[in-house]
């Protein structure tokens, strides 16, 4: 909603996720095989998702998402907070660690895809790493990677398309699942 906070959107979307884990069924669809991913603002609610941390508050499994693509997003709000988007993102120090993913990692991560566009700024490509490497430490698969000829704004439009190297990444990793 506008005018809302970080920790708001963070709580809308992990109540969207819990929605459908609890009510997939009556759509036809399957909770045990969630996905998600988002570019952007997307990626960084996308790291959300899939961190620690929060699942018992909701009332569901913490393996409830089987795979996540957070694409170009910030997963580390601290630069956030120190910049001039803060006058907009009104972060404090407690804030912005609670929700920054890289410091609330799971127990036991999903796959992830992690991108960024070959043209992006050196700031989203090391905050992509930073995810990737957080994940990979902990022994979980993250497949990092520089998507040539993308940028921040049309990267997301692979996901779209089934035969783009975005796209058939995240089909082998629904199809792995």
């Amino acid at each position: 909603s506008e005018g809302a906070s970080i920790t708001e959107i963070v709580r809308q979307c992990r109540a969207a996720i819990t929605w459908t884990y609890k009510n997939a069924r009556d759509f036809g669809g399957d909770p045990d095989r969630i996905f998600v991913g988002g570019s952007s603002a997307g990626g960084h609610l996308t790291g959300m998702m899939v961190a620690g941390g929060w699942h018992d508050d909701f009332g569901i499994p913490e393996d409830t998402i089987k795979g996540a693509a957070p694409l170009s997003g910030l997963h580390d709000l601290e630069p956030v907070r120190l910049s001039c988007v803060n006058e907009w993102a009104k972060l404090d120090e407690d804030e912005a660690r609670q929700n920054s993913p890289v410091h609330h990692l799971p127990d036991n991560g999903c796959p992830l895809i992690v991108t960024y566009g070959a043209s992006e700024t050196n700031e989203f490509k090391r905050q992509s790493a930073l995810l990737a490497d957080a994940w990979t430490e902990k022994g979980w698969t993250a497949d990092l990677f520089e998507h040539p000829d993308r940028n921040h704004f049309d990267i997301v439009f692979d996901l779209g398309d089934p035969d783009s190297l975005l796209g058939k990444k995240m089909f082998a990793m629904i199809e792995g699942a």
